[in-house]
């Protein structure tokens, strides 16, 4: 079993932000692995004792449970903490798809564990299970301004040059998802980073 946790924040206003990088990639899995064409068939089911929307699904004959929490980004560790009690997974289990503004734009990263880099949603999965060992995707959104508030870029949508990429680095992104599962983090990384 492996469980796919997109992060990101739930609403209209935020759906194509920065910020919600993880959402998309794991809407863009659950559309490979189940044949959907259109973004109203993915059927994610609110679970609210998860604090989650959550979809079930298979890739390879491998059950995969893919998560989007529906806490703010900063509370992420609330869901990540109730899906993992919930399903009795381990740590190894889990895999984290969150945005980074210190990677460059197209960019992606394996991560296999570290500190949250600054990152509040990773600040509080960390606290929440207690544990900085868990593997993460990490997608570049390059913060090249530094002297803007990280909130107020992290929250706008994605410029017009990025959306021309953005279906690319979606894609780049779900293959090393599928890497992952079928080669290991290793190899994957050996690829994609």
């Amino acid at each position: 079993m492996n469980i796919i946790i997109g992060l990101g924040n739930v609403g209209k206003k935020y759906e194509k932000t920065r910020h919600n990088v993880g959402f998309m990639i794991v809407d863009q899995l659950y559309a490979r692995w189940s044949k959907f064409k259109t973004k109203a068939e993915l059927k994610f089911t609110e679970k609210k004792k998860l604090n989650a929307l959550v979809a079930i699904t298979k890739y390879q004959d491998e059950k995969i449970i893919l998560v989007k929490p529906t806490t703010l980004m900063n509370n992420s560790g609330l869901a990540v903490a109730a899906i993992k009690k919930f399903y009795k997974a381990k740590t190894d289990d889990i895999i984290i798809i969150h945005d980074d503004k210190d990677l460059d734009f197209k960019n992606i990263k394996v991560k296999q564990k570290g500190s949250s880099g600054g990152h509040n949603g990773l600040k509080s999965i960390i606290e929440h299970i207690g544990s900085e060992d868990f593997l993460r995707l990490k997608i570049g959104i390059e913060q090249l301004n530094r002297k803007s508030a990280t909130s107020n870029f992290v929250l706008k949508d994605f410029s017009k040059v990025e959306q021309e990429d953005l279906s690319g680095v979606l894609n780049w992104s779900a293959e090393a998802i599928e890497a992952i599962i079928t080669n290991g983090p290793d190899k994957a990384a050996n690829r994609f980073n």
